[in-house]
C-alpha cells in the first residue's frame, strides 16, 4: 500500500517539520504539507489541500496536525474525505518524532501506537538543575 503522509499547521510549522524530516529521510514525494498563513482563508487552504491530494497513487492517508480540531485539520479533512481518500488516522501535536515514527511505520498494522509512543517519548525536560555528571 502507498500510504501518504499529510502535514497540516498554522502557520508554516508543516513546512519545517517535513523539512527537518527530509535531512533525515532523503526527499520523499510521499509526504506532503499544508500550511494555513494569514495569506490564506479558507477557500484558498481548501483549494492547495484539494490540488495536492489529487495523486491516484493515495490509497490511503495518515494526517499530522499541530491542533487536534483546528481549521487546517478540518478543512485537510474534510477536502479528504470529499475527495474518498482512505483516512487511516489523525494525530495532533505535530512533532518531528512522530512525522518520522509515522512514515517508517505508515504501512504497519500498529502506527498508531508507534506514532504516539514516540511524539509522546519525545516530549520531555533535561534536568539542568540537578547534579552534573562527568561527560
Amino acid at each position: 500500500m502507498n500510504t501518504v503522509l499529510i502535514l497540516v499547521s498554522h502557520g508554516t510549522l508543516a513546512e519545517g517539520v517535513y523539512s527537518a524530516a527530509a535531512m533525515m529521510l532523503g526527499e520523499t514525494d510521499g509526504i506532503r504539507c499544508f500550511c494555513l498563513t494569514d495569506k490564506d482563508d479558507s477557500v484558498s487552504f481548501r483549494h492547495k489541500v484539494r490540488e495536492g491530494i489529487q495523486d491516484p497513487a493515495d490509497s490511503g492517508v495518515l494526517l499530522l496536525c499541530d491542533l487536534l480540531g483546528g481549521s487546517p485539520m478540518t478543512m485537510a479533512l474534510d477536502e479528504l474525505v470529499q475527495a474518498g481518500i482512505p483516512v487511516k488516522g489523525v494525530y495532533g501535536g505535530l512533532n518531528l518524532a512522530m512525522t518520522l515514527a509515522a512514515w517508517i511505520n505508515r504501512d504497519r498494522d500498529d502506527v498508531q501506537e508507534r506514532i504516539l509512543q514516540e511524539g509522546t517519548a519525545s516530549i520531555a525536560a533535561l534536568d539542568i538543575q540537578g547534579k552534573e555528571e562527568e561527560i
